[in-house]
């Protein structure tokens, strides 16, 4: 090969080299971009895809006036599994208890959890025992603020829809 081919090929493979490059930064720009504007808008649990916020998953402890100890883990699929061991209890003071739940923004930092299946306040509220009563209709939901989950739960009568800016909260909070 001549030396003029030579430096012929050689800038044709530096072009291709700057081309490939600009092609592979505008790809990884225009990803960045489609990523932020998905955290943005993806971080709550509104898109119907996402089961919970990514601020949520993870492991979660603290106590409680009435379990010394609460662990509760939430995976990006929505399973929740949390183990509470009661200071009082008359058979079994640990208990553990896992469910499936999806977790919605009311507003703010305000979430409520859907699911239908049964047992699910174990696992969604943790160390949180003894709630009951007639009449009502009651939603499991939490707080997700500055690193504390707090659980809280919504009441409504029967025949009522749920006002999510009214909760009860138990004055707990778990951390990571």
């Amino acid at each position: 090969m001549k030396s003029g081919q030579k430096k012929t090929n050689q800038s044709s493979k530096k072009k291709n080299t700057k081309a490939t490059e600009s092609s592979s930064e505008e790809t990884t720009q225009s990803s960045q971009t489609t990523t932020a504007s998905n955290t943005t808008s993806g971080d709550k649990a509104t898109d119907s895809s996402q089961m919970v916020p990514a601020e949520l998953v993870g492991t979660w402890t603290g106590t409680t006036e009435i379990a010394k100890d609460v662990q509760m883990t939430v995976a990006a699929d929505g399973t929740v599994t949390t183990t509470a061991n009661f200071y009082q209890a008359d058979v079994n003071p640990i208990r553990t208890a896992t469910t499936r739940a999806k977790a919605v923004q009311a507003s703010g930092n305000i979430y409520y959890w859907e699911t239908d299946e049964p047992g699910a306040f174990d696992a969604l509220l943790p160390g949180i025992a003894g709630l009951g009563g007639a009449n009502a209709k009651v939603k499991a939901g939490f707080i997700l603020e500055e690193g504390h989950y707090t659980p809280i739960v919504f009441v409504t009568g029967l025949n009522e829809e749920f006002d999510y800016s009214k909760y009860n909260d138990f004055r707990v909070s778990l951390t990571k």
